[in-house]
């Protein structure tokens, strides 16, 4: 199984990445980020081109039916500060939200409505918690 951390920046993905799959002896193909992600982000920053997207789009069609998109969201005022923390620019409340719109928009049309994902605030818990979530999700359900 793919298990394919999905979200804007400073979200906790790596963090999470690496977490779970050592909670799960490293059972799964574990990715941060994934064609998905490539495509959301290349709208996101008006570089997507027919071709970018033929490409993402075939590699979507070769892991779809054994992925699992873990989407990592944190509230506004987590990811700011998360930036400020790292030096980085720090986004606009807008930009955060109208980000995370379009990153929604786009799983939820290549996962047929969000099938086959796993939310996680990674502000309301720590990084093990959400690690120890998202391991429970995935041995519960039979995608």
């Amino acid at each position: 199984m793919y298990l394919v951390f999905e979200g804007l920046d400073k979200t906790g993905k790596g963090t999470l990445e690496k977490l779970v799959g050592k909670f799960t002896n490293y059972e799964h193909i574990v990715v941060d980020r994934g064609p998905l992600g490539y495509i959301a982000y290349d709208t996101i920053h008006n570089r997507l081109t027919d071709e970018r997207l033929e490409i993402f789009e075939y590699d979507w069609s070769m892991i779809k039916d054994d992925a699992v998109i873990i989407y990592c969201f944190a509230k506004n005022e987590t990811i700011r500060a998360r930036q400020a923390q790292h030096n980085e620019e720090v986004f606009t409340e807008d930009r955060i939200v109208k980000e995370s719109e379009t990153y929604l928009s786009v799983l939820s049309w290549y996962t047929d409505g969000l099938k086959r994902c796993i939310f996680v605030n990674t502000s309301l818990n720590t990084p093990e918690e959400c690690a120890k979530y998202i391991k429970k999700c995935v041995e519960e359900r039979r995608w």
